[in-house]
C-alpha cells in the first residue's frame, strides 16, 4: 500500500515498516541460518516442494525490490520512507532463500550446486 500510494495526505496514514520489522525479519535469517551448512557456493532453486515455493516467492520480492529501485524518484519523499521499503524487502527475500535452504535440509533434500563446467 505504500507503494501504491502516490497521495502524501493518504499515504501519511498507512502504516510505516519499521525498523522493528526488518530487525525481525534479521533475527529469523540468523535462527535458520544456524541449521544450515555455511553457503560456500551458488546454489541452484530447487529441492523439496516448500523450498522451491519459498524461491519462487523469492524471485517475486527480488522483482519488487527492482521495481521499488526504478519507481523511487516518482513517490512522495516525506511521510512513509520508499527507502524502509526497500530495505524490508531485501531483507525478505533473504529471508525467504535461506528459508528455502532450511526447509531443504530439514526434509533431507540436498542442495544441487552449480556446476560451471555443464
Amino acid at each position: 500500500s505504500l507503494l501504491a500510494c502516490a497521495d502524501l495526505e493518504v499515504q501519511k496514514k498507512l502504516p510505516p515498516i519499521t525498523e522493528a520489522q526488518v530487525k525481525f525479519l534479521e533475527r529469523e535469517i540468523d535462527s535458520l541460518s544456524e541449521n544450515i551448512p555455511e553457503l560456500k557456493h551458488f546454489i541452484l532453486p530447487g529441492g523439496h516442494r516448500v523450498a522451491s515455493l519459498l524461491h519462487v516467492a523469492r524471485t517475486c520480492c527480488r522483482r519488487a525490490e527492482r521495481r521499488v529501485v526504478e519507481t523511487l524518484g516518482d513517490l512522495p519523499s516525506e511521510g512513509n520512507s520508499p527507502n524502509q521499503v526497500l530495505i524490508y524487502l531485501n531483507r525478505l527475500s533473504d529471508y525467504l532463500f535461506v528459508a528455502s535452504r532450511w526447509s531443504n535440509k530439514v526434509t533431507g533434500y540436498p542442495e544441487r550446486i552449480w556446476d560451471q563446467t555443464r
